[in-house]
């Protein structure tokens, strides 16, 4: 799948070419609010993260960064703000 230009420009780093399979498994079923679980999440990503050399884009080490920086960000806010838990009643009552 190939990113538009916006999502380039607007992010240094094209999301739509990064899933990081090994590291969503490792983070399944964990407590995101243990310094351990980050700490070790944040190996596997920057293990799994292997972005190329590409002129035009940000440098390789930027868009790593990057990535280490969304994915502690997203975590951060889900912790400080869980979203509601959904069941049938509050779908059904939407």
């Amino acid at each position: 799948m190939e990113c538009t230009l916006r999502e380039k420009v607007s992010s240094g780093l094209c999301v739509c070419q990064v899933h990081a399979s090994r590291t969503e498994a490792y983070l399944v079923g964990k407590d995101l609010c243990q310094q351990d679980t980050l700490t070790k999440a944040l190996q596997q990503l920057n293990s799994e993260v292997k972005p190329d050399v590409r002129p035009l884009e940000m440098a390789p080490q930027y868009r790593k960064g990057l990535a280490a920086s969304l994915f502690y960000k997203v975590t951060a806010a889900s912790v400080l703000h869980p979203p509601p838990t959904l069941t049938t009643t509050t779908i059904l009552n939407q």
